[in-house]
């Protein structure tokens, strides 16, 4: 049988919370100094979506 087609759900979620609003929250806490060493969007995405399954 064939895969259905995915329903969004990461689409959704990023409408939801922006990579700019998860990066100044990261500056903001501390979590980053420097961008370069962790991207804090992928990390959160990583993370919640890893989770997940």
């Amino acid at each position: 049988m064939a895969r259905k087609k995915s329903i969004g759900i990461r689409s959704n979620l990023k409408g939801l919370v922006s990579d700019q609003q998860l990066s100044r929250v990261a500056r903001k806490t501390g979590f980053v100094k420097r961008r370069h060493k962790i991207n804090p969007a992928k990390f959160f995405w990583t993370l919640l979506l890893g989770l997940g399954s």
